[in-house]
């Protein structure tokens, strides 16, 4: 039997899978369908998930900002912490409406395979904002009046924690990828 691709991000080498072995994933005649379907459901998952946490973040963030605008003259670190703040905000602000349009998009009822990109771009930007707020918040520790010991401290910690994060999605992300189709469509068939 022919190949069929499963998935937009189908390489040569992966993603394409002949209707016999669809069929065994997907036991109904309507499969390309059905696979569409899972993926769309867990797409409006993850998008609304990233919905509320960007939103969140990016509200606290404002809370934040909100505090030092008016204020005179400020430290130099506390000027670059405000400035990585903006740019971790504005990842925030963007990833949040981003995956806000795609939820209603797919509420909807539009659902189309390129569609899957706009979770990963919003999974993406969340990351990337924490990433920025982590390092945005060390240049504020640096001028907070606390022992240099207890600044060192929280810079190992926090970079050994940003670290890990940094690692498991990578690891996560890279897994994926890699990941067979057919292992991938039968967990999400089960979760969704």
């Amino acid at each position: 039997t022919a190949p069929v691709r499963c998935c937009p991000t189908a390489h040569a080498d992966r993603g394409t899978h002949t209707a016999r072995s669809m069929a065994t994933v997907y036991p109904s005649e309507d499969s390309a369908r059905e696979v569409l379907v899972r993926q769309m459901k867990a797409l409006k998952n993850t998008v609304d998930k990233c919905a509320s946490f960007a939103g969140m973040f990016a509200g606290f963030e404002a809370f934040i900002i909100n505090a030092y605008v008016g204020q005179g003259v400020v430290a130099d670190n506390i000027e670059i912490g405000i400035f990585i703040l903006f740019l971790s905000f504005a990842l925030n602000l963007f990833a949040a409406t981003l995956a806000l349009l795609g939820s209603v998009t797919l509420f909807n009822g539009f659902a189309r395979p390129a569609l899957l990109y706009i979770g990963r771009i919003c999974i993406l930007s969340c990351a990337g904002g924490s990433a920025l707020f982590a390092i945005a918040f060390q240049f504020y520790i640096s001028e907070t009046p606390i022992m240099f010991g207890m600044k060192v401290a929280i810079y190992v910690i926090s970079g050994i924690l940003m670290s890990i994060i940094i690692l498991v999605f990578g690891a996560v992300t890279y897994g994926t990828w890699r990941e067979p189709k057919d292992n991938i469509a039968k967990i999400a068939s089960e979760l969704n």
